[in-house]
Parts: C-alpha cells; sequence; structure tokens
C-alpha cells in the first residue's frame, strides 16, 4: 500500500522558490526560441481575428529594450464608428504608414510562467502522476497563450481608434483586455494549474483504486 507524505507549508513554499527561480531563467534564456515557434499560431490567430486589419508583420525583433514581438498593421478599409470615418494610413493622399506595436517577451509569457511554475512545484504523489500533469498542461498552456496575446494586440490596435471616436462606449475585447491586465489573466493562469494537479491527481488516484481492486480479486 503506498502512503502519501504529507509536506510542510515551508517545504512546499521552498519548492515553489526553487522552481520559479528555475522557470524565470529559463523563460529569460529560451522566451525568444518560444516565441518564435509559436509566431504561426499566433499569426494565424491574430489575423482571424482581426478582420478589420492587415497585418504588414508579425515578428520576434532586437530593440533597446531586449527581445519584443513587434507588430505592423493598418486598416483594412475606412470604418464608421460612433458618426465618425476612421481612415487606414495611406488612404487616399494620407501620408503612407502603419501602427507599430511592441510588447515584451516577458510580458507576454508571464501568465504561462506562473501555470508552468504552481504545476511543477506543486507536491506530486508519483512520477507517473508529474507526467500525467504535464501532458495535461500542454493544451491548457496552448489555451491560455491564444486567450491572452491575440486579444492584448488587438486590444492595442483598437485603443487609440475607440479613445478619438467613442471613449465612453463599452467595447468587450478592451475589457478583456483590462481584466487581463488588471490580475484577471494571473486568475486564469492560476485555475488552470488547479485543474491540471486536480485532474492528474484524479487520474492517479483512480489508477490506484483499480489496481487495489485488481489485487484482490
Amino acid at each position: 500500500m503506498r502512503r502519501v507524505t504529507m509536506q510542510s507549508p515551508a517545504r512546499v513554499a521552498l519548492r515553489i522558490a526553487i522552481v520559479a527561480l528555475a522557470v524565470l531563467w529559463a523563460g529569460q534564456r529560451f522566451d525568444r526560441t518560444l516565441v518564435e515557434w509559436m509566431l504561426p499560431a499566433l499569426r494565424a490567430s491574430t489575423e482571424f481575428l482581426a478582420y478589420d486589419f492587415k497585418f504588414v508583420g508579425i515578428d520576434v525583433v532586437h530593440d533597446g529594450l531586449g527581445d519584443t514581438l513587434r507588430v505592423q498593421a493598418n486598416l483594412t478599409r475606412p470604418i464608421d464608428i460612433a458618426g465618425r470615418t476612421v481612415y487606414p494610413l495611406g488612404w487616399g493622399s494620407r501620408t503612407p504608414g502603419w501602427t507599430l506595436l511592441n510588447f515584451t517577451l516577458g510580458g507576454l509569457l508571464q501568465y504561462a510562467a506562473l501555470l508552468l511554475i504552481v504545476v511543477i512545484a506543486w507536491p506530486a504523489r508519483s512520477a507517473k502522476e508529474l507526467l500525467l500533469r504535464a501532458g495535461i498542461t500542454v493544451p491548457l498552456l496552448a489555451f491560455l497563450l491564444l486567450i491572452q496575446i491575440p486579444p492584448t494586440i488587438l486590444a492595442e490596435l483598437w485603443f487609440p481608434i475607440h479613445a478619438d471616436t467613442d471613449a465612453n462606449a463599452f467595447w468587450p475585447l478592451l475589457a478583456w483586455s483590462r481584466f487581463l491586465m488588471g490580475g484577471g489573466g494571473f486568475a486564469i493562469a492560476l485555475a488552470l494549474a488547479i485543474a491540471a494537479i486536480g485532474i492528474a491527481a484524479g487520474s492517479e488516484a483512480a489508477g490506484l483504486s483499480q489496481g487495489k481492486s485488481e489485487e484482490l480479486l
């Protein structure tokens, strides 16, 4: 019969601190590689959602802030909002150009980092349970990044238009972005981590219970 050893809060806190340092170090070391690997999915999802914008480029570049995700975009056509018409740069006799956004890679990956820290650091009953967590966490990470990064890009593109045309109106996209930046992103990451830990623990417990039943038979 396998016994589950309860770890002291101090030991759990130490594990979390060590894992946090390791994840943050890895993030600084490999953030560019990770984001470049995700670029095709980020481009496709952002372009799918942003039918009012055409993208000149979505790329990882190095500037004075370090490595950043650079987004260059422009409206596809004139848009009427609250009785005003917003024109794309370069439309008619207007000066050509595009909107330029830069996002630090650390800022884009902070919620994913929290998810990984909690999933890795929380004690598991066995190596099998930890592997189950890893398998469950991969799609959860992809889900987290897709509900965070493309909406954040779109919110930053729409924000100056919203401010100039209809600043008092409620725009769901901007509300979602504010929710994420106001702590909602960390809350979602933590909830997903708890879900991964719970599902893996439940699967492991079910496997142990089935094994005991077979032994009795």
